[in-house]
């Protein structure tokens, strides 16, 4: 919905840039992709952003899935609906980029 113009909720992004933040993509980015919103505002989107990455007082971390489902965010394709192991967004992240590493495949 992002990239594609979408008004995105106050609390979807700020769970977007939670997560990207934590997987390590730079402030920079993050901000380019919020571009194509309607309200975009290049300072603000900034400033909000480098608060959420830990400039200034606190670093925010991404929601488990609970907390996104209660946000109406959760993706119907998430593996936590099939895996009560999975409960948090980093923990598939971080799977498919270890099997991408090692050459595995993700279990479907």
């Amino acid at each position: 919905d992002l990239l594609e113009g979408v008004n995105v909720s106050h609390a979807g992004r700020f769970n977007i840039a939670t997560f990207l933040v934590a997987v390590g993509m730079p402030a920079s980015q993050i901000v380019a992709l919020f571009k194509a919103t309607p309200n975009f505002d290049e300072k603000v989107s900034r400033y909000q952003v480098e608060r959420i990455a830990g400039r200034g007082k606190a670093k925010y971390s991404p929601s488990s899935c609970a907390t996104l489902q209660d946000y109406g965010l959760r993706l119907t394709d998430c593996p936590c609906h099939f895996n009560e192991k999975i409960t948090h967004p980093l923990q598939v992240y971080r799977k498919k980029n270890q099997n991408i590493s090692t050459g595995s495949k993700t279990p479907e």
